[in-house]
């Protein structure tokens, strides 16, 4: 099922008047217990292909990869465990690269806060996410289960069938201008976990955009700008912009103005299935740049 949106992305502002974005049905799955889980989904089989993704190596970075690498190498001998292509990836593992010719990967496992899990989702830019099992070792964990110290359990847990998968929505899109040429990405699709903002960036103008939803306007909004949002992005842009918390097992789309002129534009909600066109309109300052 694919479902429609038209956006504009914030750093292509100037290039472009139109954008489509399109909402597919690609998933972040994360592990979770068993006995905690919202969902009745289980892991599939024990995984064969692990990839590391963590935060900056501190010490104490350096210290959990090395203790749950000699766990995993102890016990599960013929996982392939792979790591991002940086400087300081961990010894005897393998080098992992993104994009359509990438190695298969059953499982990911974070070391770090919920912006870890957002960039082990960003690395797979086309397509589902493969499960994610999280270890917190960062200072925000609305996304995390899991703490560091707690490694084993978990890794036994996801390996031997005890561990659940809460399912997230992340939005996948594609920019075009008003030519109907595609801009700002090399995928022909780019997917996010938790929102994409369309804002007036360094001019001191308000944003004028005409907002359609399923083909109909719906309204002229005047403001800094506009956020569109899955479930689990409404706890952070959106909800600091005044937007509501969606539960993460929705199917929904949050719509929310950020900083708007008129009182009487508040933020919305959509099923997932709407077509959502934002146009930046023709008596926006912006419109000309």
């Amino acid at each position: 099922m694919q479902r429609r949106l038209s956006w504009h992305r914030p750093d292509v502002l100037a290039e472009a008047d139109d954008c489509t974005l399109w909402l597919n049905s690609p998933l972040l799955l994360l592990v979770l217990p068993l006995e905690d889980s919202p969902t009745t989904g289980k892991l599939v089989g024990p995984p064969k292909s692990v990839l590391l993704v963590n935060k900056l190596r501190t010490k104490p970075v350096v210290d959990a990869i090395q203790a749950l690498l000699s766990y995993i190498w102890e016990k599960y001998p013929d996982v392939k465990v792979y790591h991002e292509d940086r400087p300081d990836i961990p010894e005897g593992v393998h080098v992992w690269r993104p994009g359509p010719n990438a190695e298969k990967i059953d499982l990911v496992v974070t070391l770090g806060g919920d912006g870890t899990i957002l960039h082990a989702s960003s690395l797979f830019k086309v397509g589902a996410v493969p499960p994610v099992l999280s270890f917190s070792m960062g200072t925000l964990g609305f996304l995390l289960p899991f703490h560091v110290d707690d490694f084993a359990k978990a890794i036994d847990s996801a390996f031997e069938g005890g561990a659940a998968v809460l399912h997230r929505m992340r939005l996948s899109c594609t920019f075009m201008d008003k030519s109907g040429t595609q801009i700002g990405t090399d995928f022909e699709e780019w997917q996010v976990m938790n929102e994409i903002a369309l804002h007036r960036g360094s001019s001191p103008h308000l944003n004028t955009i005409d907002v359609f939803v399923d083909g109909q306007h719906l309204t002229e909004a005047v403001s800094d700008g506009l956020i569109v949002s899955t479930p689990t992005g409404s706890t952070a842009y959106s909800l600091s912009a005044g937007g509501p918390i969606v539960h993460p097992s929705l199917s929904a789309i949050v719509l929310t103005p950020i900083c708007p002129r008129s009182l009487s534009f508040r933020p919305l909600v959509f099923p997932s299935s709407s077509s959502i066109t934002l146009r930046i309109g023709d008596r926006s300052p912006l419109a000309n740049r």
